[in-house]
């Protein structure tokens, strides 16, 4: 039976198949043939010598600088060369230029040694310049002359490597390091003129000195430039031919860089210290920048470029990193005070570019720090324009430095963020800042008010009005106690709606709607309540008077219904005797208030009456009439029934407490008024006595007719009073405050350790408040049972349903 063959494929195909083996061909040459042909053609070598000849001469030529009768010959000079290569002599003939060039260097080095000895010398840059610039002609002159052997043996080069690298044959060590370069004419001067500055002890010694003349030359120059005079450009151009040269030699940076740069260093290291004492830091900065400026002028054009940044870096270091704390100590305050914003861009860029902005965002913190401090400091307790004039600067400060962070710092938020640290330390660390949110409203007060005609300092009084609204709202940002400039801004605004002071409603809204839009609604609703009762109290007045019994009163009047709850009014006097016309009147108001509105209760105030008195002086020849106070207008009115009155007097008449009668007669004797006159005790004296007499000045005279002497003159303690009246007044409202936060708290979380609920309060209420008195408030509120403590652990709050 037969078997069938196997599918299976055998693996005899992977076996390594020997090849196959192709029959020999012997190929022979007939020499008697060639040597018969070689016999027939001219014999060359007669030429090749003449064109050796030649050549050699024109490297003569070029060593003697006959560069004319060297291109005359160029012609015969290139057909000689390009018939040695195509004769396969390139090899022989590369050879021939080499040395050739190298003993046109080796001579050109002896005859500039020998030069240098016999000058001394002297004039060695000159002399290296004048050596180097002929090198350079004359290897571009033989460039010119054997650039077809430079391309013939490249083209050479490169099929011996392409054969090399196809073969994988081994390349000699003496041919391994060659490249195309090393063919070119240029290549091997260069080569040879380096092997004499570079390799021989009298190349390295001149080129040692040539440095050292090159850095007198450049020092001299810098010298010369700071003490501005003019230095000759055609001075540079010797320096500049040898730099080119070390960069070539590849000695540049070992050689003449880093012993350039130190020298710069020591060099400008002793100028700064000199101009840093010698001169002004404004003069200083713009002296050191036309330095680098000029330093880097001569380092683009003459030197190497890669220089430029160690330069840069040396001046950088030397000039201003060395000096930066004299700089920012000694000038910055200097700058800014003169509003040198040139000056400060400089230093700014300056310090940028060092790295050092850190330093500079130190000193800005603390320039507006010491210039706020100094302000606040300025302040008198018991002088008010003290307050206003400090406050303005504060204003001009900050105008200032927004200029300046516009302008000079490119608006960096980390300057702007400096700025703020340094506006809220004066105002709420070095400063109380109860005392600060009561300067910025005085100040406010005085903005607001209407001009007094017979004010004498006029001038305050415009520099005040150019305060823009918008810088108060900016330096208001920084204030941590708002809530308390929000307790003085209602009391001030009090008293000029009631006064009259007021120049402008639509100044004082538009005022209050940017608090709102800083601060909330909840921050003016006192205020905006202030302004509905005036326009109330006006119409309520209006209705009084148009009633019958109304009509002919004997003084004209006007009531003002203030809701305690909005208005900071003194409970300090509340109930007086008033004359009898005025008394008719005020009851009769009453019970029309109360029919009109039951259940409310009104309290008469002395603290914002004000009256328009009449007074004939000189037996009815000169009349004046007078915006003066309540208190005042009850004083002059004495003087209807007797010619002298003591404070005493007053006192029984009117049941007026001591101290408001006391501010009184003060404001009416002052030297600015001088309507009453002292006649006991010290005339000159502005301490009032209960027993003191007082008489009316009958010379009174004024060019005014109309005069406002509603004004206070009140006592260190009456003002400490008032401030701590209104500080206590912002204490109880904290108190509710700090109260309903803790409760609402406690209400979210349920349970709370109490370090813990201390930050919260901390993170929630937006006024200062220390510690201990967050405490109290707790203790308070476990005590009314709206908290309670943790029964295993006592510092763990929880909060009372």
């Amino acid at each position: 039976m037969a078997q069938k063959e196997s599918t299976k494929q055998t693996y005899s195909h992977l076996r390594i198949q020997e090849p196959e083996i192709r029959k020999k061909v012997k190929i022979t040459l007939d020499l008697p043939l060639l040597s018969q042909i070689k016999n027939q053609l001219p014999d060359t070598r007669p030429l090749q010598q003449a064109s050796f000849k030649r050549l050699q001469d024109a490297l003569q030529m070029a060593g003697k600088m006959q560069y004319d009768l060297l291109i005359r010959n160029i012609s015969t000079l290139h057909n000689d060369i390009r018939t040695l290569c195509q004769l396969g002599r390139s090899h022989e003939l590369f050879d021939i230029v080499k040395i050739g060039i190298t003993q046109i260097i080796d001579e050109g080095f002896a005859h500039l040694v020998n030069e240098q000895e016999k000058k001394q010398n002297k004039d060695l840059i000159k002399l290296v310049q004048s050596f180097w610039k002929q090198h350079c002609v004359r290897s571009l002159r033989l460039s010119e002359v054997f650039q077809y052997l430079e391309n013939h043996m490249i083209i050479d080069f490169n099929r011996h490597q392409r054969l090399n690298n196809e073969y994988k044959m081994e390349i000699d060590q003496a041919n391994s390091k060659l490249t195309e370069d090393s063919f070119k004419i240029w290549n091997i001067g260069l080569q040879a003129f380096s092997a004499h500055f570079s390799q021989s002890p009298r190349g390295q010694k001149i080129i040692g000195q040539l440095v050292d003349e090159m850095i007198f030359s450049l020092t001299q120059n810098r010298q010369m430039f700071l003490d501005k005079q003019t230095t000759e450009r055609a001075n540079f151009i010797p320096i500049m031919d040898i730099i080119k040269m070390l960069i070539q030699l590849d000695l540049y940076q070992q050689q003449f860089e880093v012993k350039y740069i130190e020298k710069t260093q020591h060099f400008f290291r002793l100028q700064s210290n000199q101009l840093i004492n010698k001169l002004e830091i404004p003069i200083y900065l713009h002296k050191i920048y036309d330095i680098i400026e000029n330093e880097s002028l001569i380092v683009k054009l003459y030197l190497n470029e890669r220089t430029l940044d160690l330069t840069l870096n040396t001046l950088e270091q030397v000039l201003i990193k060395d000096h930066i704390q004299q700089i920012l100590e000694k000038g910055f305050a200097q700058l800014v005070h003169s509003s040198n914003f040139e000056t400060l861009t400089l230093l700014y860029n300056f310090l940028l570019e060092t790295k050092l902005l850190t330093n500079l965002k130190t000193q800005w913190v603390l320039f507006i720090r010491q210039e706020g401090q100094a302000l606040l400091q300025s302040i008198k307790f018991d002088e008010k324009s003290s307050t206003i004039v400090a406050v303005k600067k504060i204003f001009e400060l900050k105008e200032l430095t927004d200029k300046i962070l516009a302008e000079c710092f490119q608006n960096k938020d980390d300057f702007r963020y400096a700025q703020r640290e340094g506006f809220e330390s004066f105002l709420n660390v070095d400063n109380s800042p109860e005392q600060s949110s009561n300067y910025l409203a005085i100040f406010i007060d005085k903005l607001m008010q209407k001009d007094n005609v017979s004010s004498k300092n006029k001038q305050l009084r415009r520099d005040i009005k150019r305060v823009k609204h918008e810088t108060i709202i900016n330096v208001f940002r920084y204030l941590h106690s708002k809530d308390t400039f929000e307790a003085f801004f209602t009391k001030y605004l009090s008293e000029r709606l009631i006064k009259r002071k007021s120049e402008s409603w639509d100044e004082e809204k538009e005022f209050i709607s940017k608090l709102k839009n800083e601060c909330g609604n909840l921050f003016t609703q006192r205020v905006e309540q202030m302004f509905v009762d005036i326009q109330n109290s006006g119409n309520l007045t209006k209705e009084f008077l148009d009633m019958k019994k109304n009509k002919d009163l004997p003084l004209g009047m006007e009531f003002f219904v203030l809701s305690s709850n909005s208005w900071p009014i003194s409970k300090a006097q509340n109930s007086f005797i008033l004359p009898k016309q005025i008394s008719d009147i005020t009851q009769n108001y009453l019970e029309y208030y109360k029919n009109l509105f039951k259940g409310r209760t009104l309290n008469w105030s002395i603290d914002y009456c004000s009256s328009l008195v009449k007074g004939n002086f000189e037996n009815g020849k000169a009349s004046y009439q007078f915006e003066a106070s309540g208190v005042q207008s009850l004083i002059l009115l004495a003087f209807n029934n007797q010619s002298k009155v003591t404070m005493n007097d007053i006192m029984k008449q009117t049941n007026i407490v001591e101290d408001y009668l006391k501010s009184g007669f003060q404001a009416l004797a002052s030297s600015e008024i001088k309507l009453l006159i002292k006649e006991s005790g010290n005339p000159d004296s502005m301490i009032v006595g209960k027993d003191d007499i007082y008489a009316l000045n009958e010379q009174f005279t004024s060019k005014l007719k109309r005069l406002n002497i509603n004004k206070a003159i009140k006592s260190d303690k009456n003002i400490k009073e008032e401030q701590k009246e209104t500080e206590d007044r912002v204490k109880e409202d904290r108190r509710f405050q700090v109260d309903a936060a803790a409760t609402k708290i406690m209400k979210e979380f349920k349970q709370l350790p109490h370090n813990d609920l201390i930050k919260c309060l901390y993170e929630r209420l937006n006024f200062p408040i220390d510690t201990a008195y967050i405490k109290t408030r707790i203790e308070s509120l476990i005590d009314k049972d709206y908290l309670k403590r943790n029964v295993q652990d006592s510092s763990i709050y929880e909060y009372v349903a």
